[in-house]
């Protein structure tokens, strides 16, 4: 009996003997900081998030502000965080100049709960999107603010707008796809005249014309049309790249693909 009773139920085969609350110890990996350092960089890179379309107007959603969450790489350690710095760009909604509490702010919804997370871009990965509404219209106080928060982007860091690759335009509709909206502006003035828009004022009036802000970025290679309603049949995509075709100069002689989205 002792010699069976030894082979079924041998001391190597009883479960070991373990803490119900391991230390945290226990979960760490010590040894991380004794790899070579690039290859610890390339730890972290590995955990940057894939290409993601990031919101960048300056009035946006709950929804849209939680669409995007900053790299987790940001919060690990000094050494993640600085790593991640080197190819996102970090900004605050609330330094804009244009928000509540700033001289002669009146932007309350810049102070929501959603509106204070940080907005971190890499603007050669990432699609950045913007409210069509803001990028044309008659609205003269919204376009004004619009070319405000451009000014602002600049001067948070230039490679925002030097660099970005895609731009999402979100919520198309009849009302800001309309051809008088490319049409040549009376004194750039948003006001519509008999005169076809063929390049007048230059790419440097880009603040005064319906969907200048596009002139301002010299990298782009995409634009996305997202349309508010599926069933919109108008053929502005061809309305924008004969525009962008007057002002090909920003992108040395070739224009941005513009493209609809489903």
């Amino acid at each position: 009996m002792s010699i069976i009773k030894s082979i079924t139920t041998p001391e190597a085969w009883l479960p070991l003997k373990t803490s119900e609350n391991p230390t945290s110890s226990t979960w760490k990996f010590h040894q991380f900081t004794l790899l070579p350092l690039e290859l610890q960089r390339k730890i972290w890179r590995s955990l940057f998030p894939s290409s993601r379309t990031v919101p960048l107007s300056y009035n946006i959603t709950s929804l849209q502000a939680y669409s995007s969450p900053p790299p987790i790489t940001l919060s690990i350690c000094s050494e993640s965080r600085s790593e991640t710095l080197l190819y996102y760009i970090l900004l605050y909604r609330l330094e804009f100049p244009g928000s509540r509490g700033k001289a002669g702010g009146n932007c309350g919804i810049l102070l929501s709960k959603c509106m204070r997370q940080p907005i971190c871009i890499n603007p050669l990965m990432d699609t950045i999107s913007f409210f069509a509404g803001d990028l044309c219209g008659e609205n003269l106080k919204g376009r004004k603010r619009f070319v405000e928060w451009m000014a602002f982007l600049n001067s948070v860091d230039k490679r925002i707008l030097e660099r970005v690759t895609a731009v999402e335009l979100e919520g198309l509709d009849w009302e800001n796809t309309m051809y008088v909206h490319l049409k040549f502006q009376e004194g750039l003035r948003c006001k519509e005249m008999v005169e076809e828009y063929e390049g007048q004022g230059g790419a440097e009036s880009w603040e005064q014309l319906n969907y200048g802000g596009l002139l301002r970025l010299e990298g782009l290679r995409e634009i996305r049309c997202r349309y508010a309603h599926t069933e919109y049949m108008g053929n502005f995509e061809e309305q924008l790249r004969v525009f962008l075709g007057f002002h090909k100069q920003v992108w040395g002689g070739k224009i941005p693909v513009v493209k609809r989205l489903s």
